[in-house]
């Protein structure tokens, strides 16, 4: 697992809790800069040939704050090793975070679940033809 706090009071980490599944866990207000260095490091547990699921945690989520955000090269780079990725998070935060993942313009599945739904967000994952599992 991996913990980036480079400005508080913000968290992401990372983790690779099986092979077809990583789960980036978001807590505070997000800056640009911690969000792409947490990107890098999902790049690294993502391998070639394979299709994983991401489950994105956001506990105590606050928000994204200042920086650039507008670096899509992850997206083109590696959504064809991720099958669906899961957006847990307080139901406020529906919206925003599925504009900020892209739902819609990116050729992976991403679905929306509020914490008390987490069970059916691993649930989901693991049910992409196999490709991934919880």
């Amino acid at each position: 697992m991996s913990w980036h706090e480079l400005d508080a009071p913000m968290h992401v980490a990372i983790e690779r809790e099986t092979a077809q599944l990583v789960r980036v866990q978001l807590s505070g207000s997000i800056t640009a800069r911690v969000w792409h260095t947490a990107v890098a490091d999902v790049e690294k547990m993502l391998k070639p040939g394979e299709q994983t699921g991401v489950l994105v945690a956001a506990e105590g989520f606050e928000g994204w704050g200042p920086g650039e955000w507008d670096d899509l090269s992850f997206q083109r780079e590696f959504d064809s090793k991720i099958g669906r990725m899961a957006i847990v998070a307080d139901k406020k935060w529906e919206d925003l975070a599925l504009m900020f993942a892209g739902k819609g313009l990116r050729k992976i599945e991403i679905e929306f679940f509020t914490p008390d739904e987490i069970a059916r967000a691993r649930r989901w994952l693991a049910s992409s033809n196999g490709k991934a599992s919880a």
